[in-house]
């Protein structure tokens, strides 16, 4: 065979590396998918099933065959991987998988580069910072975000680029339902709509109109945004990105008279839900109030 051929590599687990391990051969019991019994499972270099009972099939094969042991050397077994008995053997054998597995270097390699890659694109989207972090911790975690402040929110999202970069650099494409979420988010973060206390409607902040009902349990960063991919819905989708482009948040200013209507009907919802007003040191908090409303 040639040095170059190419090799399937099996490896112990556990960060087992002896010099030799053997695999046993005796008496190996394995359910055969195909018929739903188990069979005894041998392997005969050069021929042509694993399976004894389609081996005694063969007339003596079974009988002039010499046991070739499986050695692993050092923790490894490198297979030829033409040699597809063999493979089949040590893949059917009840101990793969229990004491050994397969392991393709150039596979596993790319893997992390490819993360690596991802990683470090995720990073590069954060650092351009076109988007605020709260809409960040938005998208990424749905609307629990906005119970967070911003420091526990760009924690959780530098831990997310590197344990799940995919969906960090996601967030940032304008591709497919991304597009429409975001602007739910940054429509969130802005105050111009919210969510109401019991997550049955997203609404318009400043006039406390729906946008549109939610059944229980539904998310509602991920309904709005399916919402607003219809067409039928365009009107709604124009509405909130000028008042985007407008800078048009709500005031969140008590001493306004906008400010006093936003913030009286913030108290009124807190009595309606807890049962009592809200704590003397809470009751002008705005912030406070929308994030007791989400609990």
């Amino acid at each position: 065979m040639s040095q170059n051929s190419k090799k399937t590599v099996f490896y112990l687990l556990n960060n087992r590396f002896p010099e030799t391990w053997t695999l046993a051969q005796r008496s190996v019991l394995v359910e055969n998918k195909e018929t739903g019994y188990k069979q005894n499972i041998v392997y005969i270099p050069g021929s042509n099933t694993i399976w004894r009972q389609e081996l005694e099939k063969q007339g003596d094969i079974l009988k002039n065959y010499k046991k070739e042991e499986i050695i692993f050397f050092n923790g490894t077994l490198s297979v030829d991987s033409s040699n597809k008995i063999l493979i089949d053997y040590l893949k059917t054998h009840p101990w793969f998988g229990v004491k050994y597995s397969l392991v393709d270097k150039d596979a596993d390699s790319q893997k992390l580069i490819d993360k690596a890659d991802l990683i470090t694109q995720a990073v590069l989207c954060l650092q351009g910072k076109t988007l605020d972090i709260k809409t960040v911790g938005l998208l990424v975690f749905g609307d629990g975000a906005l119970l967070k402040n911003e420091k526990e929110l760009e924690a959780l999202v530098k831990q997310k680029a590197i344990s799940d970069p995919k969906i960090i650099v996601d967030v940032y494409s304008e591709e497919g339902e991304w597009k429409y979420k975001k602007v739910v988010a940054l429509a969130l973060s802005k105050g111009i709509i919210r969510i109401n206390p019991t997550k049955t409607a997203v609404l318009w902040a400043k006039t406390n109109e729906p946008i549109l009902t939610l059944a229980v349990g539904q998310k509602p960063i991920d309904e709005l945004g399916l919402f607003l991919s219809q067409a039928k819905n365009e009107t709604t989708l124009q509405s909130l990105s000028l008042k985007l482009e407008d800078k048009d948040v709500i005031n969140t200013d008590p001493t306004t008279k906008e400010g006093s209507n936003n913030l009286e009907k913030l108290q009124k919802e807190y009595e309606d839900k807890f049962g009592n007003i809200p704590p003397i040191n809470k009751k002008n908090d705005i912030d406070w109030l929308s994030k007791k409303l989400l609990e």
